[in-house]
């Protein structure tokens, strides 16, 4: 199955790649208006140049990025942005491709946080909103947009001066309530009857640009009923979130409902829930009616920044130490052996060049075996303690890779090929789809897919 997420740089589009990579007999491509963003180093395969899909107002617009994706023959469709989401519901009988949007009277409820109260106040409990800034009895208040995802434009309002100048700068704000109490967003899965399979809540402990980037699980039933009621009242299918927030009181008061899945649904994932393939499987006719579950008693995610890299760094062939570089402290280095791994992948050739000392750390081939080593390496080169590591590097496309200064500036000075401590490997490393090598076009394919 061929799938196009689009837009590829929302964090909407990274944990459907996250939770789609390693499934057999998907193949995933991103898809991009603009190219220079994060999903460039995130999929392998792209669709750069298309049309906006926000943008699209008439039946021919929505042609042209059809026209642009139809020659990579899709079979589906993954929309990962809420108004992107929209779009595709409001226009889904032109594409060919199966589209993961609900129908467009849900799409249309879900997107507007004034439309889901109404459908909902008689079935949950709802902020209380001020029609105009002049009913509003005492402060502080909430705002947010009607219209918009993350916190954008939302924010805690604690004066009639401040409420004045807000609404001069959006007229589209809801003024609600403001609630004190904690947070909590509630990932769902509803199949393909649209009974509700699973309910997932989870306890908000820190945020960041809207997204929730620390948070725990919890469990209640009264959150479960919630889930219920919504569901009966909005047709979702596949994954899908609403969030809660505590009034003072403690009552759970209802803040929003997606047609898609969290930002930080991955916590989801771990709980044994991923959410982006029961979404593909059930948009793909398939009936599922339980979902087993990991077990985790206590699970907790915590997020932040990650580094990904391009580079122009060529080679065929690694080499690299053993102690102190490979084997640290007593315990493998992960990240070296995964690079490594990952080259052997990319059909490049791995050598062992180490001076181990066999009387006083053990015979090396011992050793290897106790870390599970054996094998891994094209060859293993064991010199004396007086030998020089470059009379044994053959290949000039080469990298070496040594704890040692001094070791590494042999190397270099003698024969002028990259040199990295272990510290150096990460930027060789997209610890995302383990490219690392990848050089992109407008329309850009895996290496091995351009080897071949």
């Amino acid at each position: 199955m061929k799938i196009l997420v689009y837009p590829f740089g929302t964090e909407i589009a990274f944990e459907v790649y996250h939770a789609l990579c390693h499934v057999k007999n998907i193949e995933l491509w991103g898809g991009a208006s603009d190219f220079n963003n994060h999903g460039s180093f995130v999929f392998e395969n792209i669709v750069a140049e298309l049309p906006f899909i926000s943008d699209c107002s008439t039946e021919d617009d929505v042609r042209a990025f059809e026209d642009k994706i139809a020659p990579h023959h899709f079979d589906m469709i993954y929309p990962a942005m809420d108004g992107v989401i929209y779009k595709f519901a409001q226009f889904r009988s032109l594409f060919k491709e199966n589209v993961i949007v609900p129908d467009f009277e849900t799409a249309r409820i879900t997107r507007s946080k004034a439309q889901t109260y109404t459908l909902l106040k008689d079935s949950v409990l709802i902020p209380r909103q001020y029609a105009r800034a002049c009913d509003v009895e005492s402060y502080p208040v909430f705002v947010k947009p009607d219209v918009g995802q993350g916190s954008v434009g939302a924010r805690k309002v604690d004066s009639k001066e401040e409420l004045a100048r807000c609404i001069s700068q959006n007229g589209d704000l809801l003024i609600l309530e403001y609630l004190p109490g904690e947070e909590f967003t509630v990932d769902c899965f509803t199949n393909s009857r649209g009974e509700l399979v699973s309910v997932s809540p989870r306890k908000r402990l820190r945020m960041k640009n809207g997204i929730s980037v620390a948070c725990e699980a919890i469990c209640d039933s009264k959150i479960d009923t919630i889930a219920a009621k919504i569901n009966a009242k909005i047709h979702n299918r596949g994954g899908w979130f609403f969030q809660l927030k505590k009034r003072a009181s403690g009552e759970y008061i209802l803040l929003e409902v997606s047609s898609r899945i969290g930002g930080t649904s991955a916590f989801t994932r771990a709980l044994g829930i991923n959410l982006p393939l029961l979404t593909v499987e059930t948009f793909s006719g398939k009936y599922i009616d339980s979902v087993p579950l990991v077990g985790h008693k206590n699970l907790r995610i915590d997020r932040a920044l990650s580094n990904s890299y391009k580079t122009d760094l060529r080679f065929d062939s690694v080499y690299t130490d053993f102690d102190d570089t490979l084997i640290v402290n007593g315990h493998l280095n992960v990240q070296l052996v995964a690079f490594l791994y990952d080259c052997i992948d990319k059909n490049k050739k791995v050598y062992l060049l180490t001076r181990h000392d066999d009387k006083k750390l053990g015979k090396l081939s011992d050793c290897m075996k106790r870390y599970h080593l054996s094998g891994l390496f094209d060859e293993v080169i064991h010199i004396g303690q007086n030998e020089q590591k470059t009379s044994y590097i053959k290949n000039q496309d080469s990298i070496y890779i040594d704890d040692s200064y001094g070791e590494r500036l042999s190397v270099k000075n003698a024969l002028g090929i990259p040199v990295l401590d272990p510290s150096m490997v990460e930027p060789l490393i997209c610890t995302i789809h383990g490219g690392g090598y990848k050089f992109v076009d407008k329309i850009a394919v895996s290496p091995a897919r351009r080897a071949a």
